[in-house]
C-alpha cells in the first residue's frame, strides 16, 4: 500500500488555489480598469494600389444591360478575333512613343526581335549609377484576358493589380500594372491583344511607361475592336461615309 503523508491533502489544495489565482491574474492582464476588456490594436490598413497615382481607377463589376421588352438579358459578344502579328516595331508607332523613356537611358540600344507568337521592342542602356537598364515593350495577340470590348473578366475583378483609365476604356480594354524585384510595368488586356511594357530602370516613371503603351495600343487593334459600341451602327456610318466620299469623288470629276 503505498504511503501518502499526513498533510497531502492541505498540500493539494494550496496548489490547486495558487494555480487559480495565477489563471485569474493572468486573464486580467489583458483587462482596462473597470473590468473592460483592452481593444485589439487597429490593423493597418492596405496601402493604395500604384496605379492610383497615374489616376487609375478600380474596375467595375456592372453587368450587361438586359433589354427592356425582353425577359433574358443580351447574349454575350463574340471573342475579337486576334489581328496578325505587327510587322514591325516601326510599324506600331512605338518608335517615337517610347522618346519619353528612352529619353532618360543612356545612349540605349535597340532591338527587335519578331517570331511567330509576339514582337519585341527593347532599349538596352548602360547607367554608371544604376548599371544594364531596358525597356522592352511587347505585342502578343490573342494574349490577353481580354475577349470583346468592355469585357470584364473575373480574373481582373477578382485582383487588385488590375485597373482602368479612361484613355484606356476608350481602346475596350483594362491594364494590369506589375512590380517585381528588377522590372516592374504594365500589361494593356485589349480585345485581341496584349501590349506590355516593362523596365528596370529607377529614371523611368511609371506613369510614362503607362502613356507610351496606352498611346501605340490603338494602332495594333482591329479597326472595330477599339471603344465601346464600336461594332453598333459602324456600317451605318461607314455607309454614310462612303456615300459622302463617292459623293466629293463624282463632284470632283463634274466641276469644271
Amino acid at each position: 500500500m503505498a504511503f501518502e503523508p499526513r498533510n497531502a491533502p492541505v498540500a493539494r489544495w494550496a496548489i490547486g488555489g495558487f494555480a487559480a489565482v495565477m489563471t485569474v491574474s493572468l486573464a486580467g492582464c489583458g483587462a482596462e480598469p473597470g473590468g473592460q476588456a483592452s481593444a485589439a490594436p487597429p490593423a493597418s490598413e492596405s496601402p493604395e494600389p500604384l496605379w492610383t497615382e497615374f489616376g487609375g481607377e478600380p474596375l467595375s463589376r456592372t453587368a450587361p444591360s438586359a433589354d427592356p421588352g425582353s425577359a433574358e438579358p443580351s447574349a454575350e459578344p463574340e471573342p475579337v478575333e486576334a489581328p496578325p502579328i505587327p510587322e514591325s516595331c516601326e510599324a506600331t508607332g512605338i518608335l517615337e512613343d517610347i522618346t519619353v523613356v528612352t529619353g532618360r537611358m543612356a545612349d540605349p540600344e535597340f532591338t527587335e526581335v519578331r517570331s511567330d507568337h509576339r514582337l519585341e521592342c527593347s532599349w538596352a542602356g548602360f547607367s554608371t549609377s544604376d548599371g544594364s537598364e531596358v525597356v522592352m515593350v511587347t505585342y502578343t495577340p490573342g494574349g490577353g484576358v481580354v475577349e470583346y470590348p468592355g469585357h470584364m473578366p473575373d480574373v481582373a475583378l477578382d485582383s487588385a493589380a488590375f485597373f482602368s483609365t479612361e484613355d484606356i476604356a476608350a481602346l475596350g480594354g483594362i491594364a494590369e500594372w506589375h512590380t517585381g524585384e528588377m522590372f516592374s510595368g504594365a500589361d494593356l488586356h485589349l480585345p485581341g491583344m496584349l501590349v506590355s511594357i516593362s523596365s528596370n530602370s529607377g529614371d523611368v516613371q511609371g506613369a510614362d511607361l503607362l502613356e507610351v503603351a496606352t498611346a501605340t495600343a490603338g494602332t495594333v487593334l482591329p479597326e472595330a475592336s477599339a471603344g465601346d459600341g464600336a461594332g453598333d451602327g459602324e456600317g451605318d456610318d461607314g455607309g454614310d461615309g462612303g456615300e459622302g466620299r463617292d459623293a466629293e469623288d463624282s463632284g470632283g470629276d463634274d466641276a469644271p
